[in-house]
């Protein structure tokens, strides 16, 4: 399925909904009664691995070592940095900090 091997950030009560939302996302309408039917036959199983979250410095760490493919290959025109951490609590401002 698309979500096999994808990072989806934790929300609280999602695990138990798996299931019931599948059954339902993959139910069909009963035309006579204009009424959802859920997928009964439908078994799903879930696994779940929670990842400690990075702290504020490791992010900026692995953003400021970041480099580019472009960089990597001596692009002249690549941006040195590849990414630009700012401080300031109102930046990127996009008026004040376009380029």
């Amino acid at each position: 399925m698309d979500i096999l091997d994808n990072m989806v950030l934790w929300i609280s009560g999602e695990e138990e909904e798996m299931g019931p939302e599948t059954s339902k996302i993959l139910g069909h309408v009963n035309r006579k009664t204009m009424s959802f039917i859920q997928r009964s036959d439908l078994k799903v199983s879930s696994t779940y691995t929670r990842r400690p979250s990075p702290s504020a410095e490791q992010v900026r760490k692995a953003m400021r070592d970041y480099v580019s493919d472009a960089q990597r290959l001596g692009c002249p025109s690549a941006p040195d940095p590849a990414i630009t951490i700012l401080k300031q609590l109102n930046r990127p401002h996009p008026r004040l900090d376009r380029m």
